[in-house]
């Protein structure tokens, strides 16, 4: 069978391409993944390693031949990012007209602007299973889950009629331009990567993921899988279900204070690095009936991020207690706080459970993320 996945990721759509990618990893036994990108940075490249090895079986991402083809046009890809690339399990990295752009001081006299993401296996394309994800996305944190792109996937398993066996022998003599290209690129090492890097330096580049949205997913020892971070942090909707609320206002009074799992922060415009318990993560505005109230939210002692809400019977609905939170990021910054009714609480679910973005926490209780 051959199917086809279209994603156009944008505003209300974040991340559309980076799951889209790791549909097509998850989706058969592959154990060669090839990789060309006009753009690469580390944070990107970062994204699309957790991304792809959450999408494959474990083990199999380590052990599966991989091949990068990455431009070094007007000095746009970062250096790590190719040193990443590089040091991964069984991985090959190849720069496309090295010398030429180099000697023409990172100013390319045709530009290299390739995106696309091949799986398959030694069988090659025509032995099946395949997978080709082709589109606009550059290897960076902007073309994979924030910037405007489009991409289309095909993936193919091994048992095809003849039909489509000439239609695979079809796409194959394209791709065949692919494998050429690994042919005349030039392989990196040490002295090439600080040559560019040298060259690099000495320009004034603007990167893809240089602002602060895109700065959310980068930082150091993040609190939970990237891929995930790019989800919440690209999502309009957050839902959680909530039981017991601790008391914090008092005996007899019911709390305002709900616990969410390490890293939800993201979605609520907060960092994913680590920090020590107990942290004051900042403040945020939530809307509920009319009333606009500052609230608190920190990284508590008992590892989750704890968030204030509006004081029930004050600023907010009476209780919080055994309901469907939902959580909608308005254009202005602020959050629209809703309480779901029965079917309100099964429409929020059925979308992530669709697309893959329902997680349960450890003491069973569900929340998710939509556009």
């Amino acid at each position: 069978m051959i199917s086809h996945r279209l994603a156009i990721q944008g505003l209300g759509n974040g991340s559309a391409i980076l799951k889209l990618m790791q549909q097509v990893a998850s989706a058969d036994n592959f154990n060669r993944v090839t990789g060309v990108f006009a753009y690469a940075t580390e944070s990107g490249v970062r994204l699309l390693i957790d991304a792809l090895s959450g999408g494959m079986p474990p083990g199999r991402w380590m052990g599966a031949r991989k091949r990068w083809i990455v431009s070094i046009d007007f000095g746009r890809t970062e250096p790590k990012a190719l040193e990443l690339l590089a040091s991964l399990e069984r991985s090959e990295v190849l720069i496309p007209n090295y010398e030429e752009v180099i000697n023409q001081r990172l100013i390319p006299k045709s530009c290299f602007h390739a995106k696309t993401l091949i799986f398959d296996t030694e069988a090659g394309l025509e032995g099946g299973p395949g997978g080709l994800v082709i589109g606009s996305a550059n290897l960076t944190v902007s073309g994979l889950s924030l910037g405007h792109e489009h991409a289309i996937a095909i993936i193919w398993e091994s048992a095809l009629n003849a039909a489509m066996k000439r239609q695979i022998g079809s796409l194959r003599k394209e791709t065949r331009q692919i494998d050429a290209l690994f042919n005349v690129a030039t392989p990196i090492n040490a002295i090439l990567v600080q040559r560019y890097a040298r060259m690099r330096s000495q320009r004034v580049l603007a990167s893809e993921d240089d602002n602060p949205n895109m700065r959310l997913l980068t930082e150091d020892s993040p609190e939970i899988p990237l891929t995930r971070a790019a989800i919440l942090a690209t999502a309009s909707n957050l839902w959680v279900d909530v039981d017991y609320v601790v008391q914090n206002r008092g005996r007899g009074r019911p709390g305002n204070q709900i616990d969410l799992p390490r890293g939800t922060r993201v979605f609520f415009g907060f960092g994913i690095g680590y920090v020590p318990r107990n942290t004051h993560l900042g403040t945020l505005i939530i809307r509920y009936g009319g009333n606009s109230v500052r609230r608190n939210m920190r990284f508590g002692n008992n590892d989750m991020d704890k968030l204030n809400l509006p004081v029930p019977g004050v600023e907010g609905p009476a209780n919080y207690e055994n309901q469907t939170l939902l959580f909608q990021h308005q254009s202005d910054g602020t959050f629209l706080l809703r309480i779901g009714t029965p079917q309100q609480r099964r429409r929020w679910k059925e979308i992530p459970r669709a697309q893959g973005t329902l997680f349960t926490m450890q003491g069973g209780r569900e929340y998710g993320v939509f556009n």
